[in-house]
């Protein structure tokens, strides 16, 4: 493995689990965008570390670790991928920054310590849609599967639904998502965001 590259700028994850006094911690690479994952005790001696390598540069994790298995969402944070929509924004507002958040990410190991992370998974995805998705939160129930929290729109914006997409949805719905041994179980809208009341955030 090439020493990983860190910046100030690192989109970190940390977590924590106190019966088996371990600590975890997620570092992005600011060159090939891998996670870098190092496992400690809760003195900081090493016991191992390793990478995740999303489908594409995925940031703001949030990670979880519980009896040595390992849970980590993180949502796609990419510059505006479509050529057209790009250039489109860019002469409507001028701005030059253009990151979009439309594909939500998971992958997880039963067992850090001995075991790399499997494939991530898709959660869900608005790329068709140029929408926006927002990673809020996982909790890992006691028969261990993960309980995923995100919220989600169609379109991100009302210059392109009026531009591409007329008709679609801006409003911001929150969803969960239960994950067993890799797999989705079951999705489901939470609280669907209306004209009076779109979910910001949550939280377990």
């Amino acid at each position: 493995v090439d020493t990983p590259t860190f910046t100030d700028h690192s989109y970190r994850g940390f977590t924590v689990d106190s019966t088996a006094d371990q600590i975890l911690m997620l570092n992005i690479d600011a060159k090939t965008s891998v996670q870098n994952w190092c496992l400690m005790t809760a003195k900081g001696e090493f016991i191992r570390n390793g990478q995740i390598t999303f489908p594409i540069r995925s940031c703001y994790p949030q990670v979880a670790l519980t009896k040595g298995a390992v849970h980590v969402l993180a949502i796609g944070d990419i510059v505006e991928p479509v050529e057209e929509w790009r250039t489109y924004k860019h002469e409507q507002t001028g701005q030059d920054w253009d990151y979009v958040f439309r594909i939500l990410h998971y992958t997880w190991t039963p067992d850090i310590a001995k075991q790399d992370s499997a494939a991530p998974i898709e959660i869900a995805n608005v790329d068709k849609t140029a929408g926006h998705i927002g990673n809020q939160d996982l909790w890992i129930a006691p028969d261990g599967a993960t309980h995923i929290l995100y919220t989600e729109c169609e379109v991100s914006s009302a210059l392109m639904r009026d531009k591409f997409f007329p008709g679609k949805s801006l409003l911001n719905t929150l969803w969960l998502a239960v994950v067993r041994d890799g797999r989705i179980e079951s999705k489901r809208p939470l609280v669907p965001g209306t004209e009076e009341r779109q979910v910001g955030c949550a939280r377990f």
